[in-house]
């Protein structure tokens, strides 16, 4: 009769002893970043990883199911450090993330967030080649960049010579 007993209340606990052990990954911020810059992404992670574990950020656009990148990523100071290099990553505007563990493999939700990429500046002027001493010299700039720092730089620029 004992034996029943602990048969039964094993099978009762089973499935609590078997999800303590499998962990859970949450983000709950990530900041956009530039591309070559270092993010760190606050997480948190309930249960435990082995010691052999390697933390991976996946990259994908949004509402898509294919990945863009997998970048390998390091723990430091309980955030989670990875450094975008690949340039296809900017051709997206919307891109969202997950963290994947390989010990034992986890995955955590996805996260929207944007890579910025390097911006360009073109100058050129608005009339002509030639000016005149004492004229004014309207100068025309163009920027091209995936950042929203660009509509901040104004269009027109008048110097005087």
């Amino acid at each position: 009769m004992k034996k029943v007993y602990f048969v039964i209340l094993l099978l009762v606990y089973l499935p609590f002893i078997t999800t303590a052990q499998t962990p859970t990954i949450s983000i709950y911020n990530v900041d956009n970043i530039c591309l070559e810059a270092l993010q760190k992404i606050q997480f948190t992670m309930a249960g435990e990883v082995k010691s052999d574990n390697k933390f991976t950020v996946q990259v994908r656009k949004s509402n898509e199911t294919q990945i863009l990148a997998e970048v390998p990523a390091t723990l430091k100071d309980g955030k989670l450090e990875v450094r975008y290099t690949d340039p296809a990553l900017t051709s997206s505007i919307y891109l969202q993330l997950r963290i994947v563990t390989s010990s034992p493999k986890t995955e955590s939700n996805w996260y929207s967030f944007q890579i910025y990429s390097k911006g360009t500046i073109e100058l050129s002027s608005v009339n002509s080649d030639t000016i005149n001493a004492g004229d004014d010299l309207p100068i025309k700039l163009n920027t091209l960049s995936s950042s929203e720092m660009s509509k901040f730089i104004p269009r027109h620029l008048h110097f005087k010579n």
